[in-house]
């Protein structure tokens, strides 16, 4: 379920990474296609939007973007991605909040 490498930025250069290598802080690319190897928050997007059929259900891809909301829950908050879901179109970046078991889906 989770994807075996991801794109992330460290120390300002795009690298690729396995996704065990991974950490809290780490820059996450989120691009179309890719499968997101942590639990993060959305700072930048441009149309994103993430499949979390996985996790939720859910039939359709929801919109992701780095407004914050306040009074939702984790699930249905719009700045944050998930570990093993994809991205169904646009892009962004996004910051590692948890890794391997501590995700929502670990």
């Amino acid at each position: 379920m989770v994807p075996d490498k991801t794109f992330a930025i460290r120390n300002g250069r795009i690298v690729q990474l396995n996704a065990t290598e991974i950490v809290s802080g780490d820059l996450l690319l989120l691009r179309l296609g890719d499968k997101i190897a942590a639990d993060a928050r959305v700072i930048y997007s441009s149309e994103l939007k993430v499949d979390n059929s996985m996790l939720t259900g859910e039939s359709e891809a929801v919109e992701r973007d780095n407004r914050i909301q306040v009074g939702v829950s984790v699930f249905e908050s719009r700045n944050v991605v998930f570990n093993g879901t994809t991205v169904a179109s646009g892009e962004g970046i996004a910051i590692v909040l948890r890794t391997g078991k501590q995700t929502e889906m670990g």
